[in-house]
């Protein structure tokens, strides 16, 4: 049995039932990031993993579904909101820092 399978066959159905990510690390054998590629593979390939902040587990209702894209959807536009504000710093000072390997010199003042 391949890790997408033993994953599979861990992860609960039903948002009352989640599982932990370090619990499902240690039950399937396997670390972190070799857990988030599985899932993630598994998700691309249509199963209904979703997760909370108790954990993973296999979406049973179109209500546990709509509120993990909720979910997902909220982190998408922070994530998006940091990219922005990062692109907008970068365009700012980019010339003026060329080739240093450290910002500490930003200080307070980045802010836009």
């Amino acid at each position: 049995m391949n890790l997408d399978e033993r994953i599979l066959n861990l992860i609960p159905k039903g948002h009352e039932n989640p599982i932990s990510g370090t619990k499902l690390d240690i039950l399937a054998n396997t670390e972190e990031r070799d857990r988030k590629r599985a899932i993630e593979h598994l998700r691309k390939h249509g199963y209904l993993i979703c997760a909370n902040n108790n954990g993973y587990f296999i979406a049973e209702t179109m209500d546990e579904l709509r509120d993990y894209v909720r979910i997902v959807k909220r982190r998408l536009k922070t994530t998006g909101e940091t990219i922005r504000k990062a692109n907008k710093i970068i365009k700012r000072y980019d010339s003026q820092f060329k080739g240093q390997l450290r910002l500490d010199c930003l200080g307070d003042d980045y802010e836009l």
